[in-house]
């Protein structure tokens, strides 16, 4: 259904796949090092 929606072929599909599910992953890693940082008392955590 993608494919056909913006024209884009299997490969280029999977490519943008292959590239969001890293940027997850690397969010995933950010974030779990930051609260990691947090529960060490290395980061505090600021309210407005």
């Amino acid at each position: 259904m993608e494919t056909t929606k913006r024209k884009r072929t299997r490969e280029e599909v999977r490519a943008a796949v292959r590239e969001t599910i890293r940027h997850k992953k690397e969010w995933i890693e950010k974030t779990n090092k930051e609260f990691e940082m947090i529960r060490n008392g290395e980061l505090t955590l600021k309210y407005s």
